[in-house]
């Protein structure tokens, strides 16, 4: 039994840590910049609004993550 739950906990884990990362990846990602950039200076570009609103989004999901999971 405790193995199972040491597999959960670690699952867990894992898909947590892939919800950290995953938004930079898309933000970095080209077909997400072609796709949701905007023109600046002649080139595509994601507006630095739009990106830091996007990981304060992250972070504060997170934190209500943790007070609901504690729960």
């Amino acid at each position: 039994m405790a193995t199972i739950s040491l597999c959960l906990v670690n699952m867990t884990s894992v898909g947590q840590i892939s919800e950290l990362i995953q938004p930079g990846n898309i933000i970095a990602n080209p077909g997400f910049i072609q796709q949701f950039g905007r023109e600046f200076d002649g080139e595509l570009a994601l507006d630095a609004l739009h990106v830091s609103a996007w990981g304060g989004v992250l972070s504060g999901s997170n934190i209500i993550g943790c007070i609901i999971g504690g729960l």
